[in-house]
């Protein structure tokens, strides 16, 4: 279910509200002052991209190659 904001028309309060996006006009009421009176705020989008830099899908720092194997060179006992 989506995240709306909302800004009372009658008391000013700006809310957020989980809610179904089935959700029509008019069923959604004040948190404050319980008013129907209601204008949608437009609402900021996030995302992240797989493998940027400080995005928790960040590619896995990749090991020196070495040939293969522990003795290939990769691991540091040869």
């Amino acid at each position: 279910m989506p995240i709306y904001e909302y800004s009372c028309n009658t008391c000013g309060n700006v809310f957020s509200k989980l809610q179904s996006i089935r959700t029509g006009p008019g069923e959604t009421e004040c948190t404050k002052c319980k008013s129907l009176d209601l204008r949608k705020i437009p609402s900021s989008f996030a995302s992240t991209v797989a493998g940027a830099p400080g995005s928790e899908f960040a590619a896995p720092a990749t090991q020196p190659s070495g040939g293969g194997g522990c003795c290939g060179g990769g691991c540091g006992c040869g």
